[in-house]
């Protein structure tokens, strides 16, 4: 008896276990905080919207987390870089206007036209002292940056005009206005001598080239001599060994002694047909050769020595 109750009680335990496994699971609470659905940032919103450290707009736009990089704009798109223009001013007029986009850069600043008397520096913005790095991204403003120079002659104020005591640019090819600052420049004097100048256009008006006025310019290469010109003072182009070619305005009535030593290449042309009474014997002692009835490339005979 004892053994069929032990069997029956088996059997039971048999079936209650496998009925167990068939009993359905409960469905998990959509407001329980412990649940895994919920718990998952990675997971869906309410809306139908996906999670992913962002948040969806009402228009479907993507708003990027702290985390992130740019917010674009209400219509969807990235913000367009803001247009900017510079402007280029020289002696308060307006010499250009370059437009372009805030973050670029100027490649090609414009060079304004040679200023006489005056060293270009450059382009300054207002209230700069120091000028503009064209290699610097531009800002969201406009720009306005002005042309400045620097005077390149010293000089003494006299009655009737200026005479120039010092030359202080580094350029090495020189224009020499009559005129400069306003006023008439008298004399020159030796403000050139012994400088390393290549080239030296002196401007109309000059009556004089005064005496050792660029003796020891061992560099120069090139003169221009104004029409008004009437003397050559002694010694004015003594030691120019490079100047291959010199030539005497039609008006010189003067040329001192040792005008022209030194210069063992020079070939002089004169716009006279010979020598004038004021011109020193030997005036032309140290130079190659004298050409006369020279007029801008037409030459009549030829005088050696």
């Amino acid at each position: 008896m004892k053994k069929w109750i032990l069997i029956l009680l088996l059997i039971s335990m048999t079936v209650f276990t496998v009925s167990c496994n068939f009993l359905p699971l409960p469905e998990s609470d959509p407001q329980d905080p412990d649940t895994e659905q919920n718990a998952d940032n990675n997971g869906t919103d309410p809306n139908g919207g996906t999670n992913n450290g962002t948040t969806d707009d009402p228009n479907g736009n993507t708003t990027d987390d702290p985390n992130g990089n740019t917010t674009d704009d209400p219509n969807g798109g990235a913000m367009a870089p803001k247009a900017v223009s510079v402007t280029f001013v020289v002696d308060d007029e307006v010499l250009t206007v370059v437009n372009t986009y805030e973050g670029e850069t100027v490649t090609t600043a414009p060079t304004p036209a040679a200023k006489p008397a005056y060293s270009w520096i450059g382009w300054f913005a207002e209230g700069a002292n120091t000028s503009f790095d064209f290699s610097a991204p531009l800002g969201d403003s406009d720009l306005t940056l002005t042309a400045r120079w620097s005077e390149v002659f010293l000089y003494r104020e006299e009655e009737g005009g200026i005479v120039l005591t010092s030359y202080i640019g580094e350029e090495s090819n020189v224009l020499l206005p009559h005129e400069m600052y306003g006023k008439t420049v008298l004399s020159f004097g030796t403000i050139f001598q012994n400088s390393a100048i290549t080239s030296i256009d002196i401007g109309e008006g000059y009556t004089e080239i005064p005496a050792g006025a660029f003796s020891g310019c061992t560099e120069l290469t090139n003169v221009i001599l104004p029409a008004t010109t009437v003397r050559l003072g002694a010694s004015s182009f003594a030691g120019c060994a490079k100047i291959r070619k010199f030539t005497i305005p039609q008006n010189v009535i003067y040329i001192e002694s040792g005008v022209f030593v030194d210069c063992p290449t020079m070939l002089i042309y004169c716009k006279v047909s010979r020598a004038q009474n004021g011109w020193v014997e030997n005036w032309s002692e140290g130079a190659k050769q004298v050409n006369f009835n020279y007029d801008d490339g037409n030459l009549l005979p030829v005088h050696y020595f």
